[in-house]
């Protein structure tokens, strides 16, 4: 028994195709083999060690028929283990049904478990995680489950999204339409299933057009490295027909802008709408589209800030210069109105005792008198008038 044992287990390692623990998916076709293998080597070994212990038994004097009381008792008792028999059930529903085999890739309870299936046993399943770290599901539990086996599709579906600015949607039915003609005639793509090239959605900063398609039915082009090396060819492809257009791929700085304006004269006053508002992605495009590398794409960022800096700083010389002008108005006006408050205070004062005649018999002296009151009152109006119009012009 032992040495049949052995040989059904030597024979399922050379037949097998192994553990698979790398990213690669290995078809339907191979992961139904190695579950008929496994199932086949299972039976094999449970029908040499019941015709073992059979013979064991008749050779040691006991019958089977004796052994149905015993069997019955031993049910009773297994039945209150409730958990070996479930699993060991399980275990044998598992290698019979073959929803998977060893080395498939596998994924349990939407995505918890996702990882190869490394043994099939009697009472749990072994699966190796993404992280390297072997995770023990009991049969009970992985017959109960839903169960992805991603080793057994047929195509692998290739699904894209190209992100265009907002401001080429008119070049968008043109550039879908080639699009769709490269998608068609791509040697790498299955002709017979699905080809959609479709705008689908304007989203904050773009207008989103879907690629989908699928691979072809064969073990290598659905293998991992194949599936993605088919689509950065697609990606590269879409993105030379989106700039054949001369539009861009949109990019959430594209809403961002910087205000670039030659500075201005002095004295001059440049108002906000003057000013060229130029996106960085425009900026990034034009370099890019002129065939200059990534330095010359700096440059011109750079030469944008030193512009918008030069316009600053003459911007803010000119503000400096009015604001000392003003000091200088201001200062001239106060001096002035201390002037003329001087020459007023001056004219108010009374004469003083003993000058002038105080005879008003005399009348040529008091006709002097009221010239010289008359002369007074006028010279008072004329200043308070300059008083009037500087003040005017100071606040002005």
């Amino acid at each position: 028994a032992l040495f049949f044992h052995f040989f059904a287990s030597w024979c399922m390692s050379r037949l097998s195709r192994g553990l698979n623990g790398d990213c690669v998916v290995l078809g339907s076709q191979s992961s139904m083999r190695e579950a008929k293998l496994s199932a086949l080597a299972l039976v094999v070994r449970a029908f040499f060690w019941i015709v073992v212990c059979t013979a064991f038994l008749r050779r040691v004097g006991i019958s089977c028929t004796d052994m149905k009381v015993e069997l019955w008792s031993n049910a009773i008792i297994t039945s209150i283990a409730q958990d070996i028999v479930p699993n060991l059930l399980a275990g044998l529903v598992l290698h019979l049904s073959q929803p998977f085999a060893q080395g498939d890739w596998v994924t349990m309870e939407g995505g918890a478990i996702d990882g190869w299936v490394q043994k099939v046993g009697l009472y749990y399943t072994t699966v190796l995680q993404r992280d390297r770290r072997p995770i023990y599901i009991p049969n009970s539990k992985a017959r109960s489950t839903t169960i992805q086996n991603n080793s057994r599709i047929t195509h692998r579906q290739i699904q894209k999204t190209v992100p265009v600015r907002i401001k080429d949607i008119p070049k968008i039915p043109q550039i879908v339409q080639e699009i769709q003609e490269m998608v068609n005639e791509h040697e790498d793509l299955d002709p017979k299933q699905q080809k959609l090239v479709r705008w689908r959605q304007i989203s904050s900063y773009s207008a989103d057009i879907l690629i989908s398609c699928f691979t072809r039915a064969t073990l290598e082009a659905i293998s991992w490295p194949n599936s993605t090396k088919v689509e950065q060819s697609l990606l590269e492809r879409a993105c030379a027909i989106v700039f054949k257009h001369g539009a861009n791929i949109a990019s959430s700085t594209d809403r961002f802008t910087t205000v670039v304006a030659t500075p201005p004269l002095s004295g001059e006053v440049i108002p906000m709408q003057a000013a060229q508002s130029v996106s960085f992605a425009d900026t990034i495009t034009a370099a890019g589209h002129s065939g200059r590398d990534l330095e010359s794409q700096l440059s011109l960022r750079e030469e944008a800030l030193r512009q918008r800096e030069e316009w600053l700083n003459a911007r803010e010389r000119d503000i400096e210069a009015s604001i000392d002008r003003h000091k200088r108005d201001k200062e001239e006006l106060a001096q002035t109105r201390a002037k003329y408050k001087q020459l007023l205070e001056r004219d108010k004062q009374p004469p003083k005792d003993g000058e002038g005649s105080a005879d008003e018999s005399e009348g040529p002296a008091a006709a002097g008198e009221d010239g010289k009151s008359m002369g007074r009152e006028t010279a008072d109006a004329a200043s308070e008038r300059l008083l009037v119009a500087a003040g005017a012009d100071g606040e002005d």
